[in-house]
């Protein structure tokens, strides 16, 4: 990854944009776009000027400032404002990199889009637009699926990866995990961390 660290700067520009990207897409007034932006901002520099540009660099960061509101950003404008199919691909694109950058993040992205889709499944069952949005929302986390079973496949023939992944998982089922503690973070962290789903699930972008 040190080719990442060389084009820090570059990077950090993307990051802006795609932050705006996904704020945009999220709320239909500009003063709610700019205000969440500037939120953003203050959360990211929180941690000091230079955090961006020591930390894009690596896996974790890159596919967290980049790649995942990208992907909640296509998915949005695929499912909500009948973008058309590219926007279906680019989402399974951003799902690949994820996995293959950094597969936490991945998993993130896929298991927002299922609860989103539970929710509004169980929710906004009464919307008028309620057979278009829910086979929109599946497609959406069909096509991350689908990444998760093209990977697992080519890993599992190329080397096996996968089956001994599993069968070492399993070995370990009875060991003791350790849990990190929430307490240890800051407040600003803690109100962001509580904060953020509820602006995803009341925010109803472009409704």
């Amino acid at each position: 990854f040190s080719v990442w660290q060389n084009i820090v700067l570059p990077l950090t520009v993307i990051s802006f944009f795609s932050w705006y990207y996904l704020a945009e897409t999220l709320f239909k007034k500009n003063f709610l776009v700019i205000l969440s932006y500037l939120i953003w901002l203050i959360l990211v520099f929180y941690d000091g000027s230079g955090y961006l540009f020591t930390r894009l660099g690596v896996p974790d960061t890159l596919a967290q400032l980049i790649l995942l509101p990208l992907g909640f950003a296509f998915t949005f404008k695929y499912v909500f404002e009948n973008k058309p199919r590219n926007f279906l691909t680019l989402n399974f694109l951003i799902a690949l990199m994820l996995l293959m950058l950094h597969g936490p993040h991945y998993f993130y992205l896929l298991m927002a889009v299922f609860v989103y889709a539970l929710f509004y499944a169980a929710v906004y069952f009464k919307d008028k637009n309620y057979k278009l949005i829910l086979p929109r929302l599946l497609k959406v986390f069909l096509a991350e699926l689908l990444v998760l079973v093209i990977v697992g496949i080519l890993m599992e023939l190329r080397s096996r990866t996968l089956s001994v992944t599993i069968l070492e998982f399993n070995k370990l089922a009875n060991a003791t995990i350790a849990y990190d503690n929430f307490f240890k973070f800051s407040l600003i962290y803690k109100y962001a961390f509580f904060l953020l789903p509820i602006v995803f699930i009341f925010s109803r972008p472009r409704w």
